[in-house]
């Protein structure tokens, strides 16, 4: 069980690392799109 556990522990860190990149890029296109200057 304890393996169990620990695999979900590291999907659930390659999940949000995966969301994380997600928002970067997003963010980075939203500022590509709409330059604030």
């Amino acid at each position: 069980m304890a393996m169990v556990r620990k695999l979900a522990f590291e999907l659930n860190k390659i999940v949000l690392l995966v969301k994380n990149c997600q928002e970067n890029l997003t963010n980075d296109i939203g500022r590509f799109q709409s330059p604030d200057d």
